[in-house]
């Protein structure tokens, strides 16, 4: 009587959905990894902690555009080019923070519909703009 296993013969089918099934694990696993590493945002300059909003974005026309700045800066926002005066604004200066809301008693009512461009001029809180000061840009859509 002999002793042992008989040889299993292996099922084609059965290889190629483990070989398949691995391959497709691994372009995942590679698709996921590059995803990760590239980031669409533009890196920021130290002193701004976020933008509102984000570089490309769409928003609606009612919606709050503006600036978080690192807490030790001041600044103020430009619209397309057109500074927003300073008593349209919203600014929480230990937090660095400068909004802008358009409504009735401003004199953007509604953001108008397509692309745009918002400024940030900032400068250290201890000193004026006068003294020197840095800006950034990015742009945005208002849609409908």
């Amino acid at each position: 009587m002999a002793h042992g296993r008989a040889a299993r013969k292996r099922n084609p089918i059965r290889v190629l959905i483990v070989v398949g099934g691995l391959l497709l694990a691994a372009n995942i696993w590679i698709i996921a990894g590059v995803s990760q590493r590239t980031n669409k945002e533009p890196v920021l300059p130290i002193a701004i902690e976020e933008l509102i909003p984000k570089p490309g974005d769409l928003v609606s026309p009612q919606s709050t555009i503006g600036v978080n700045l690192s807490n030790t800066l001041s600044g103020e926002l430009e619209f397309d080019g057109a500074i927003i005066p300073d008593d349209q604004v919203t600014k929480q200066p230990t937090e660095g923070i400068i909004t802008f809301s358009p409504g009735p008693d401003k004199e953007l009512t509604k953001l108008p519909q397509g692309q745009h461009t918002l400024t940030v001029v900032y400068w250290p809180r201890t000193s004026t703009q006068e003294k020197g000061s840095t800006s950034y840009s990015w742009t945005f859509k208002v849609g409908a």
